[in-house]
């Protein structure tokens, strides 16, 4: 699933190469009408942010196919269900972890409440509580892969990339074209200096977006195949023209593998976008100050 957009759905998913030291740490929720996931700037390889699925709030990357909901026993009651989920959007983490628990009173076996109160936990920085938090949804549903993106995310917080890579290639197991998991696995592959397979889950992703080209860029790169890294490139920085980040997001990798002419381009273009950028600032701020 997917929440409702809380900002702009491209920059969302430009954040992961453009602004990652910047970025927070992201679970999200639900598995019903796609879903888009990011998760965790932590240090070590694992800078790179994921993506969790966890419903119709995300802060996500990748479209996620639609998959029935999880609800086993008696299902919580729409008002607390969406409660909990807007307490948590409005960052109100206590009060949201307080409506889950009394969600799972009602309906102590329910996958979905079992899921946002994870999410809660992961929000919270509670990365050991979210971690069982998932293995009891887990003992339920054994083939939710929402969940074990999720609990992938959570290994990946506490910089246990074996965890995380083991769960990720679980959830492929169970659905091989999954974008969250496939783009995941292959950005934690790449950390891990191993390209070529990188490659082969990066490009699984039907519908790719900024971060996913961005990441098969620097995967063709460090796989020695700079032919196809050149144009990935080309055609990515041809369709986002206007976009200063992420022509240095591209200039970047480019220039350390060697590609100068076209690293010098795409940063050239960046430095002319961000000057007519503080043009237009420096401008407007004239204008009000004159008024």
């Amino acid at each position: 699933m997917a929440w409702p957009a809380l900002s702009n759905a491209q920059n969302r998913r430009r954040c992961f190469f453009h602004a990652r030291a910047q970025c927070k740490n992201h679970v999200c929720f639900g598995e019903n009408q796609g879903a888009k996931q990011v998760m965790a700037n932590r240090s070590s390889i694992l800078g790179f942010l994921f993506a969790v699925a966890v419903g119709p709030l995300s802060l996500l990357v990748h479209a996620q196919a639609g998959h029935s909901s999880e609800v086993s026993g008696r299902a919580p009651t729409v008002d607390d269900f969406e409660e909990t989920k807007e307490l948590l959007e409005r960052g109100l983490l206590e009060e949201a972890a307080a409506a889950a628990k009394r969600g799972l009173n009602r309906a102590p076996g329910s996958v979905e409440r079992l899921n946002l109160l994870g999410v809660v936990y992961h929000r919270q920085g509670k990365y050991d509580q979210a971690i069982r938090v998932f293995e009891g949804a887990l003992s339920i549903n054994p083939r939710s892969v929402n969940i074990f993106n999720n609990l992938a995310t959570g290994y990946a917080a506490q910089n246990k990339a074996d965890l995380a890579e083991k769960m990720f290639r679980k959830s492929l197991l169970l659905a091989p074209e999954n974008p969250t998991a496939n783009y995941n696995l292959g950005v934690l592959l790449l950390e891990r200096n191993q390209p070529k397979e990188s490659i082969l889950h990066l490009r699984r992703i039907r519908h790719p977006d900024v971060s996913a080209r961005l990441g098969l860029v620097r995967a063709y790169l460090s796989a020695g195949t700079s032919s196809s890294g050149v144009a990935a490139a080309e055609s990515l920085s041809k369709d986002f023209p206007k976009d200063a980040k992420l022509h240095f997001s591209l200039g970047a990798p480019l220039a350390s593998h060697r590609q100068y002419q076209i690293a010098i381009r795409e940063f050239e273009l960046a430095n002319a976008l961000q000057l007519i950028i503080l043009r237009r600032g420096s401008r407007l701020f004239l204008q009000n100050l004159l008024r």
